[in-house]
């Protein structure tokens, strides 16, 4: 059987088929560092338990054959044998046996239960002698069994550890009975020490997926596999390949549109094998449907209350973290979309205007004499997208030449600057014409006068407004004998109490020259007369000191070459 030792293997030869027929929650269960050790107290470090023997147990000398003891140094339980640590760490317990030379008695017995059945052992342990005469023979025996092809010629070498492993299969056993034996029947030497005695299964490799995991919709995903408990390196198999950047690899990644069960298949350099599973759910996007309160396009100064679906986490491009948003200004507005798992989706909507505009025209007008009412109109011409979108009220403003016209009726004056007049105006425009103007026509200081139109603005500010103005001239006016120098309806006079010693003339003029103002008394006399220049249109104030005037009726009379005006002026003394 050779010089010292003889060591036997038994070799397997192993077939998988690999069947997706997996228990899920088999697979879950993935323990870091488990224990797959059968033997129990198989280093001895608890001492003289656990286990049985045929020997006798001497704690303090080992002088008989026979005999066993749990010792760190096997020279401290008889000092003939040799100082040996032990396998484990060298400073912990041993066996020491004293053989048997009757070759028909067990050192050491263990039941071990609840074994797989039909699953393949590898049961193996440690051996030294501890002196160099007549080593041990070892037999070991499953279930009375003794494998004699197994035998193991202990060396002869001195607390030198040699391994002894063989491999077994339980068939239909669930339980086994392991003796160990010393054949060696020799009465001299025979003293040994074994240590670590151990029994695994062949493949114990673990495969572990963690647990399941969810997704949002076609957006990936890694999973994350762990072997153990197996010889390295590992080779990883999943299955289906469908969706996996590398169904190669240990955490591939996944891309799918649905839900997936993933099979993995673990191998170890034993080939040994292990399997789980892990499913990938799918959650959807978010619907990205946004909805507004109004139809598209949008009046100029209209807004829009645009809606994301309910339920989410909301980011809009304007900041706004809200389901909603109300906004004016055109253009595009997106929003982020996200819901509990994380799946976001991006929604957007245009946001379109109509393009309001209108002309507003005033009128041309024209009067044949003084004192002529004239009809002047303001209306629409053109408008666009104004009385569709509610735009029919203006208000703006007409200026004009104060001397020709005069307002009538309950049309509110404007102010007066330069001779030019402003009228504020307002009105509805739904039937073309926003307001009706009436003016007395009067001789002024021109013929003509531009109605200009300005500031107009409707309800929104956003419509543009365009203008086509008019002009008002007076006809017939008889420039043939001279200047006409002053507006008749625009002098005055007063005086400024009963005890005043003083007339005030207030005179606008109307063309640039000279008149001369006279006083008659009532039988036509010429009182006195003023000589007046104008040189320009600014309006004269002219004081007068009626010393030379009794009580009683004057005549205020203006003349020019062209024109006779008279006025009554009364003094009381």
């Amino acid at each position: 059987m050779g010089n010292f030792y003889r060591l036997f293997f038994y070799s397997l030869s192993v077939q998988f088929l690999f069947l997706l027929i997996i228990n899920e929650a088999d697979g879950k269960q993935c323990v870091q560092n488990r224990q797959f050790e059968l033997i129990i107290n198989g280093d001895f470090e608890q001492g003289n338990q656990f286990f049985s023997s045929e020997y006798d147990y001497l704690p303090s000398k080992m002088t008989a054959h026979k005999s066993y003891c749990i010792t760190k140094n096997p020279k401290s339980s008889y000092p003939k044998f040799d100082s040996c640590g032990d396998h484990t760490t060298g400073l912990g317990n041993a066996m020491l046996i004293n053989g048997d030379s009757t070759g028909k008695r067990y050192f050491w017995g263990q039941t071990v239960y609840n074994l797989k059945k039909n699953t393949d052992y590898t049961f193996s342990y440690w051996i030294t002698s501890v002196d160099t005469v007549n080593p041990p023979a070892i037999y070991i025996i499953f279930n009375g069994d003794t494998l004699k092809n197994n035998v193991f010629l202990g060396p002869k070498k001195s607390c030198h550890w040699y391994n002894m492993q063989l491999i077994w299969n339980s068939a239909g056993n669930d339980t086994v009975r392991i003796l160990l034996t010393d054949f060696n029947r020799r009465y001299f030497g025979n003293d040994f020490a074994v240590d670590d005695i151990s029994l695994q299964e062949v493949c114990h490799v673990q495969a572990c997926t963690g647990d399941d995991l969810s997704t949002c919709n076609n957006s990936p995903v890694q999973i994350k596999a762990n072997a153990q408990d197996g010889i390295s390196p590992y080779y990883f198999s999943w299955t289906p390949q469908a969706g996996l950047d590398n169904p190669y690899i240990s955490n591939p990644t996944v891309t799918i549109t649905s839900p997936t069960t993933y099979y993995l298949m673990v191998t170890d350099s034993k080939g040994c094998i292990a399997y789980d599973t892990i499913n990938v759910d799918i959650h959807p996007f978010p619907p990205n449907n946004i909805s507004a309160d109004k139809p598209q396009p949008l009046c100029s100064c209209d807004s829009v209350t645009i809606s994301a679906p309910v339920g989410y986490n909301y980011r809009w491009s304007n900041g706004s973290g809200k389901k909603s948003i109300t906004v004016s200004q055109p253009g595009v507005y997106t929003v982020d979309i996200t819901d509990s798992f994380g799946c976001k989706s991006i929604g957007s909507f245009t946001v379109s205007k109509l393009t309001s505009n209108a002309i507003i025209a005033v009128g041309t007008g024209y009067a044949a004499n003084i004192d002529d009412t004239i009809n002047i109109p303001v209306k629409i011409v053109s408008a666009t997208n104004m009385y569709n979108c509610g735009y029919e009220n203006f208000q703006g403003k007409i200026s004009y030449n104060s001397t020709l016209l005069l307002p009538v009726k309950a049309t509110p004056f404007g102010t007066i600057a330069n001779g030019t007049e402003t009228l504020n105006l307002s009105g509805n425009g739904k039937d073309s014409t926003i307001i009706q103007l009436d003016f007395m026509a009067v001789l002024g200081n021109s013929e003509c006068t531009d109605l200009v139109l300005s500031g107009f603005s409707s309800i929104c500010n956003s419509v543009q407004i365009d203008y086509q103005q008019g002009q008002f001239c007076l006809l017939n006016i008889c420039k043939a004998n001279g200047k006409r120098l002053i507006n008749p309806k625009l002098f005055s006079f007063n005086i400024e109490n009963k005890n005043s010693v003083e007339i005030k003339f207030i005179i606008n003029p109307i063309e640039l020259g000279h008149t001369e103002l006279g006083i008659y008394n009532e039988l036509g006399e010429n009182i006195d007369n003023i000589k007046l220049e104008f040189n320009t249109f600014e309006e004269k104030e002219i004081s007068y000191n009626p010393a030379r005037l009794s009580t009683g009726v004057f005549f205020v009379v203006f003349k020019s070459e062209s024109m006779y005006e008279t006025k009554k002026l009364l003094i009381l003394r």
